[in-house]
């Protein structure tokens, strides 16, 4: 009999694989995440096969259809690439020590499904499947699945020494499927928690990411487990911070965008803001909110992100570190000089994101007793920079220096000599642009130069002198 149902689920590329290796002779289902999320009626994008298949057999039987990488063979893994799709396809092993808290030091295969599925690391990610028989549950998957559980598999402290990432992992899980954490299995999470020292950076900076992503706010969760990567951050001695934490309602946190960049920065900058003292609790004003970005910037250097998240990340911090204050957000063309500025240094998106992160700040509620809180700046900021930001997407003003209406030729041909000088000159007149002060228009801009001669004569001037 063909289960169907769950069939409609998968890719019709991944099931033609696993089709060849059960066709072949060889015992093979999916597992792990892929029959997790067909079982939880989400959308599945990532495929393991495990199979009694050896690695050579693997290849012998997929590669005369399909690209074979042997990707991790050592440990019984080849990827088969089914019209770009990649499937990982494993063999039933068993694993030996965790020496370096990452990978097993040996493996050796096997023939039987459970002992594969008992080294896996939770209950819901060891369920398998295949169309004739459906689901197979050898550990108690399913029904933690439907009680919204996530459980270790076997003995929690020896699945988390084995690997450290595990526990970030749980914490994962638990956040994306908004899932409770079964108290064994947390109380190994705390008590291990030091053993994410020992994972590399780039996997941390993963999962950590991943959780961020999450319609569900992390920290409430696993606050002495993320301590571990931002341990200054997230001191355990910031007593009235940790209260705030526990307080907060943070239901809001999933109309955030869903960009790694915009949600680590509200992070980053939220947090700090509730780490300072009562005397300093209305940390959202300019004074101690440039304190608190200065701070957030410290932290990025513990995740290794990619060159463009950085930029984008150093983007929105930097736009919450020049935050105008309340007489220039409430003045409409000082206020959209602001916005147009911002958006020529860090681009649009930033400029955006910003808007959502205020949003997010403004929405934050307190119960009675921690209600000295006050966010009116921000309140004050959201409000206006929104009707800026509407006036500002549908005027017809420059986004870049790329954008203005002359250029070094036409500076030249005023007179100006050629050289770097001229995008001083050219910088000036965007400015002014951005300012109102003059249309970007060939024209008016020519006149401009005509006007204020001496003032960009001295710009040119001054930079002469300093080389």
């Amino acid at each position: 009999m063909l289960h169907t149902k769950w069939t409609n689920a998968y890719d019709v590329r991944a099931l033609d694989v696993l089709a060849a290796l059960n066709n072949g002779g060889y015992e093979a289902w999916f597992v792990g995440g892929c029959v997790r999320d067909a079982l939880l009626d989400r959308p599945v994008h990532d495929y393991d096969v495990t199979t009694i298949a050896k690695p050579e057999e693997v290849i012998e039987v997929c590669g005369e259809h399909w690209h074979c990488i042997p990707t991790g063979i050592q440990h019984g893994t080849v990827t088969v690439v089914n019209s770009d799709l990649p499937i990982e396809v494993t063999t039933f092993r068993k694993d030996g020590t965790y020496s370096d808290g990452r990978r097993p030091d040996e493996v050796s295969f096997s023939n039987q499904l459970q002992t594969d599925l008992e080294r896996r690391d939770f209950t819901i990610n060891a369920l398998v499947w295949r169309p004739e028989e459906g689901v197979k549950d050898l550990l108690g998957g399913r029904t933690d699945l439907a009680r919204g559980i996530v459980r270790a598999v076997g003995d929690p402290r020896r699945r988390f020494t084995e690997d450290g990432l595990r526990i970030l992992r749980g914490i994962r899980f638990s956040v994306e499927l908004n899932f409770e954490i079964d108290t064994k299995t947390y109380e190994a999470m705390l008590d291990l928690a030091p053993l994410i020292h020992n994972v590399s950076t780039e996997r941390v900076t993963e999962e950590f990411g991943r959780a961020l992503l999450a319609d569900v706010f992390l920290l409430p969760i696993g606050l002495p487990i993320w301590r571990q990567i931002f341990p200054d951050l997230l001191s355990s001695d910031n007593k009235h911070r940790d209260a705030y934490l526990v307080s907060l309602d943070w239901s809001d946190w999933q109309e955030l965008p869903p960009d790694l960049t915009c949600r680590l920065a509200t992070f980053l900058l939220v947090i700090q803001a509730l780490g300072y003292p009562e005397a300093e609790l209305d940390g959202w004003h300019p004074p101690t909110l440039k304190k608190t970005v200065a701070a957030s910037f410290q932290m990025t250097d513990q995740l290794r992100l990619s060159r463009q998240q950085q930029r984008q990340l150093s983007g929105i911090l930097s736009i919450f570190q020049k935050l105008p204050d309340e007489k220039v957000v409430s003045e409409d063309v000082q206020s959209r000089f602001w916005l147009r500025r911002q958006m020529a240094d860090h681009g649009q998106e930033s400029c955006i994101f910003v808007l959502s992160i205020l949003r997010f700040i403004a929405k934050l509620t307190l119960p009675q007793s921690l209600s000295t809180f006050s966010p009116q700046y921000i309140n004050l900021l959201y409000r206006r920079l929104s009707e800026v930001m509407i006036t500002v997407l549908s005027d017809s003003s420059p986004r870049s220096l790329k954008h203005l209406a002359v250029d070094g030729e036409d500076l030249i041909a005023k007179g100006f000599t050629p050289g770097p000088v001229l995008g001083n000159i050219l910088n000036a007149l965007f400015e002014a642009v951005l300012a109102e002060r003059v249309d970007n228009k060939y024209d008016a801009l020519m006149a401009y130069i005509d006007q204020h001669r001496q003032e960009l004569d001295h710009i040119s001037n001054l930079i002469d002198f300093k080389r």
